[in-house]
Parts: structure tokens; sequence; C-alpha cells
């Protein structure tokens, strides 16, 4: 049985994913031809692998960057790159840094022997505010994709919110491909 198809026997028995991976050796990058579909979007996209790894980007994306280029881990940016923290993601401790741990925390259970997000996790903890946070049960940010609207500073935009939409690629489990609405502070979306 192929991952795909265990996770989709899963959702059809449990009406859930699982919290686990059928295989040690998950692919970790969904086929090229993700490329397209990244390319192709007008506004803000990215892939990245179960890891956070920035895999693909749209330029819009990058534009959202002082000097134009994402991070090569966006949830260790997210999370750890003090500079961001309520500057670029305003008011990280409410809105980014839930939101963000408690996606971290699922796919670190889905791929527990997964040596890059084991050392994130222990970078997390070596973190006080960021342990405070991520041991903190009543932090737990569950989250509609394109439901919730987080403030950000863009750095062409300026503050505004964003919503975020994510996809799974079937064949990359943990792996998200997101798009991502900027709204301007004047209500216009970017």
């Amino acid at each position: 049985m192929s991952e795909a198809d265990y996770v989709e026997v899963h959702n059809q028995l449990y009406n859930r994913a699982p919290a686990r991976s059928l295989a040690d050796d998950v692919p970790l990058l969904p086929q090229p031809s993700w490329q397209e579909v990244v390319e192709s979007q007008d506004g803000m996209a990215y892939l990245t692998d179960r890891r956070w790894g920035v895999r693909m980007f749209s330029p819009a994306f990058a534009s959202a960057f002082p000097g134009g280029e994402p991070p090569e881990n966006l949830m260790e940016w997210m999370i750890l790159d003090e500079s961001v923290r309520d500057t670029m993601l305003i008011d990280w401790e409410r809105e980014w840094a839930p939101f963000a741990l408690t996606q971290f925390r699922s796919n670190r259970l889905a791929f527990a022997d997964d040596a890059e997000l084991n050392r994130l996790h222990e970078r997390f903890l070596d973190d006080k505010d960021v342990r405070r946070i991520y041991e903190d049960p009543s932090s737990a940010c569950v989250s509609m994709p394109g439901v919730g609207i987080r403030p950000m500073r863009h750095a062409i935009h300026g503050v505004g919110h964003v919503r975020l939409f994510m996809a799974q690629p079937e064949t990359a489990p943990g792996a998200r491909f997101v798009t991502v609405r900027f709204r301007k502070s004047n209500g216009v979306w970017a």
C-alpha cells in the first residue's frame, strides 16, 4: 500500500488523517509538476516540505520579505527569528506562534522519527518564550484554512492582514501548498 493509499483508507475508515505515516521513507517532496502550480499563482504562494523547508515560491511571496527572499525554513523563521516577532508577524505571541506551533506539533507526531523535526523541537524548548507557548495546552490553535486572519507587515504593502489557504500534496505527506491573501490596511486585497 502506498502512503497516499494508506492516508485515503485511514480517512475513509476514521474520518481523519492518520497521526503517523505508514513508512519511514515517506517522500519529502511532491512531484516536480507542483512548480507549475506555484508559478501559476498571481498572488503569494509557496510549497514547503514536511519540515517547513521552502521548496517553491511565487515572486509575489518573495516580495513580502525584506530583501525579496523568503527564509529557507519557514517554521524556524516564524518561531525562532526574534527579529520578525511583532515586526513582520504582528502580535506574534497570540496570533502567529500558537497557530504555527500547533501545526508543528501535529507534523512532529506524524513523523516522530524525522531528525530535522526533532532538532526543531529541541530548539523550540530551548527558547523560554516559545517553550511557554508550546507547552501550554490552552494555546493550541485549530484554524480552518481561509478562516483565520492574522496581522502582518508586508515588505512592500506595509501593515495589513493575511488569510492562509493550505493544501497537502497527496504524494508527499506533511508537505504544504499555501496561498496567502494579503489585505492592506485600507481593506483592499493585494
